[in-house]
């Protein structure tokens, strides 16, 4: 099975992207990441193409490869994925935000058509082996209400993800993290080995951080890593990214 990885860069994002890129090949060298700048998506032909892009250019990759997994510029790979590449599924994605607070409980509570506000998931990490899903949601982007919806494509996203008939993952309900869930603990993490774990203590069991996610739209201050980990912990993370 054939696999691609990318990501979607805007210049503002360009600097973080490089962080992403070093940190992706130290893990998985052979596997090829895709990088669509701004001149890339001008070429959408849709206004908002920036909050189109993901389905846009998934919907490309899944004529060439098998298995097309995006992955959000801001991003900080952590460990081997794996688990994700190998898995059996149509669609995964990850848990949304915390927004600051350490209660898993309190996560940011956006929901979609009464779904539950803690199980919506967050665009930054959507990985796919189906072409049927990257057609229907380019095609829900595309669509008179998209602008409606306050997140965009991660609100058709949802829709597809609890409303549609693929087999769908959370790829956060195993044994690691894969993106902003659990952000407010990332003071916590330690080191166990080569990997970067959050305790027991948090949710009953270890997980094992694989990506950090910054997350947080423009404005915010990004992938200084040493202002949210421990010391040991940011100098794994600087090896990483040497």
């Amino acid at each position: 099975m054939t696999t691609i990885f990318y990501t979607i860069a805007d210049n503002n994002n360009l600097p973080y992207t490089k962080m992403l890129e070093k940190s992706l090949k130290y893990f998985h060298p052979d596997i090829e990441l895709k990088i669509f700048g701004e001149e890339d998506i001008k070429l959408i032909p849709f206004d908002e193409p920036y909050y189109r892009a993901k389905a846009f250019f998934g919907k490309q990759l899944s004529k060439d490869y098998d298995n097309v997994i995006n992955i959000d510029s801001d991003c900080i790979v952590l460990g081997k994925l794996d688990d994700i590449i190998n898995a059996s599924y149509d669609v995964g994605s990850v848990y949304n935000n915390l927004m600051g607070t350490q209660d898993p409980l309190q996560r940011q509570i956006v929901s979609l058509d009464r779904t539950n506000p803690l199980f919506y998931v967050n665009a930054g990490f959507v990985a796919s082996k189906s072409k049927e899903f990257w057609d229907w949601w380019d095609n829900l982007n595309q669509r008179h209400f998209f602008k409606s919806y306050q997140f965009r494509e991660q609100d058709t996203l949802n829709m597809i993800f609890y409303y549609g008939n693929l087999n769908c993952v959370n790829f956060d309900n195993s044994s690691n993290v894969y993106g902003i869930y659990l952000n407010g603990f990332w003071p916590k993490a330690v080191i166990k080995g080569e990997d970067i774990v959050l305790p027991s203590e948090i949710l009953g069991k270890e997980k094992t951080l694989k990506i950090a996610h910054w997350a947080g739209g423009s404005q915010a201050i990004k992938m200084n890593y040493r202002t949210k980990f421990n010391e040991k912990v940011a100098d794994r993370i600087e090896e990483i990214l040497k």
